[in-house]
């Protein structure tokens, strides 16, 4: 998940195949932990993959500290948690064709980068 205060990207393993999903518009933690329990009993259990924004230096920033309250609370929900690194994951995808739009196509295309970094997939 590529997490926002605006909209949160979106995306799933599904049929081996790492796919973007319609955002989630808002920043309502119980909303996306609810979305995620319902992505998951569609889709298979599996890990939570949250991109960590952190600075081009590689510090902490405001909302990578956001990031990681919300792993520990989607992590007391139950949930198996795993932080990723954003750097790079915009830029990705751009290269691979999606325009950054306020929809939020552009959010779940990071949120796919992630995931695919994340399994190691190319």
């Amino acid at each position: 998940m590529d997490y926002g205060r605006v909209r949160t990207g979106i995306a799933a393993l599904i049929g081996g195949l790492v796919i973007p999903l319609d955002p989630l518009v808002g920043s309502d933690w119980r909303g996306l932990l609810e979305r995620i329990r319902i992505l998951m009993s569609e889709h298979g259990e599996g890990p939570v993959v949250l991109g960590l924004p952190l600075s081009a230096f590689g510090r902490h920033t405001a909302l990578s500290r956001e990031v990681e309250r919300l792993a520990a609370f989607l992590s007391q929900a139950g949930l198996e948690v795993a932080l990723e690194s954003e750097v790079g994951t915009s830029a990705e995808a751009r290269d691979a064709g999606v325009e950054d739009r306020r929809d939020g196509r552009f959010d779940s295309a990071a949120a796919a980068v992630l995931l695919k970094r994340h399994l190691g997939m190319p």
